[in-house]
This record gives structure tokens, C-alpha cells and sequence, in this order.
């Protein structure tokens, strides 16, 4: 982890929050934004690195008004969406088991652990 940077929503630019970014050289950038505010920030993002630098969004940016603010093609080469799941469904029994077989036992009570079971999806 090399930084936090935190981004009023809504703004005209995000270019000194985007040149910060930029300037940490990382590998890959995660995130988590309204539709809005991505657009806004991928634009600024276009313009500094041209979209050099992969996105993880969360599941924020899976939904069809997020690709729609920052353009499908962008969506499809330069994100990969994680969608969180609970203990409730097939991924969550999954992650519990995954997590048992390399951790020795179950998430400790009252931890978040349960609610990070994740699907990855990256545009076909």
C-alpha cells in the first residue's frame, strides 16, 4: 500500500489528487466512487498516465450507471469489479471454507471477514 487518497465527490477536476496518484507509481489502483466522480477522475487519469495504471473497483463500479459515466471500453480495459457476498450465499460458504483450510479455524466472531467473500469480474 503506498497511499490514501480521499476525493470529494462531485468536483469539476480531480487533477492534483490524480497527479498524487500518478506519482506513487503503483501497480494497480483501488477504488471506490460514484458514478460522477469517476468520470470526472478517469478523465484527469486519461490525460496524466493515459489509463496506464489497472482499477479494482468495488462493486460501485459494476453497476450499469458507472459504466455508462466512464464508457464501456474504458470498463472493459481498465477495470476488474469485486462484489462483496455474505455467509448466505455459495461464495460466502466458499470463502469460510477457503478461509478454514489456510487459516486453521473460522473468522473470529464479530470480525468483518465473513462480509469480504468477493466474485471477481473482469469485462469479457
Amino acid at each position: 500500500m503506498l497511499g490514501t487518497v480521499f476525493v470529494v465527490s462531485a468536483q469539476s477536476s480531480y487533477r492534483s489528487e490524480v497527479t498524487t496518484i500518478v506519482n506513487l507509481h503503483p501497480q494497480v489502483i483501488f477504488t471506490s466512487q460514484e458514478p460522477v466522480t469517476a468520470a470526472v477522475s478517469l478523465s484527469d487519469f486519461r490525460e496524466l498516465d493515459n489509463l496506464a495504471i489497472p482499477f479494482i473497483g468495488d462493486d460501485l463500479s459494476a453497476g450499469s450507471d458507472f459504466i455508462k459515466a466512464i464508457g464501456a471500453g474504458v470498463a472493459k480495459q481498465h477495470f476488474t469489479s469485486l462484489q462483496g457476498s455474505d455467509v448466505l450465499t455459495a461464495n460466502g460458504q466458499q470463502f469460510l471454507t477457503t478461509y478454514k483450510n489456510v487459516n486453521g479455524h473460522l473468522p473470529l466472531s464479530g470480525s468483518d471477514s465473513p462480509t469480504i467473500a468477493s466474485s471477481i469480474l473482469r469485462w469479457p
